[in-house]
């Protein structure tokens, strides 16, 4: 098929018509309209080879940035990921630390973040506030035992 027999075809086309022709050996869309009021027919020609390299060209584009806001997405995560660990990590090490010196129960957690390791510290601080007057008795006992004589595995009071 020709231009020419593309222009015959659609001479009386109200609607833009596409196709693809073999033109000068290259392949090419050619785009033809008839312009009623006028009877003139519009024809609009591009080398696919064109259109391919604008495609391939806004695809390489595409991909960069999309490369780019996936790099700037990792980084951020990893940098709230490393905030999230750090506050996780100091509370495990001073629950450790409460643990290790034989259940000090006077050790706080920091309760100055406004997140949900600061509710969660908030919340482990009040459990230990609310078991006070149980390490206080405990303390008692332990005085209370150790100031009397055990013999004989027999405790005297």
């Amino acid at each position: 098929q020709t231009i020419s027999e593309l222009l015959a075809r659609t001479k009386n086309s109200t609607t833009p018509q596409l196709t693809k022709l073999p033109l000068d050996g290259d392949e090419s869309f050619v785009a033809s309209l008839t312009l009623e009021n006028i009877g003139w027919q519009l024809v609009a020609v591009m080398p696919t080879s064109e259109m391919s390299n604008k495609i391939s060209s806004a695809m390489v584009k595409t991909i960069a940035v999309n490369c780019v806001i996936a790099a700037a997405f990792i980084v951020i995560m990893m940098w709230i990921a490393n905030g999230v660990a750090k506050s996780i990590s100091s509370i495990s090490k001073k629950m450790l630390d409460m643990g290790n010196q034989g259940g000090d129960l006077t050790l706080r957690l920091d309760e100055s973040r406004q997140d949900e390791l600061g509710e969660l510290a908030r919340g482990f601080n009040a459990v230990i506030a609310n078991t006070d007057p149980y390490s206080d008795t405990s303390q008692d006992l332990k005085s209370i035992l150790s100031s009397n004589i055990i013999t004989n595995n027999s405790l005297y009071i």
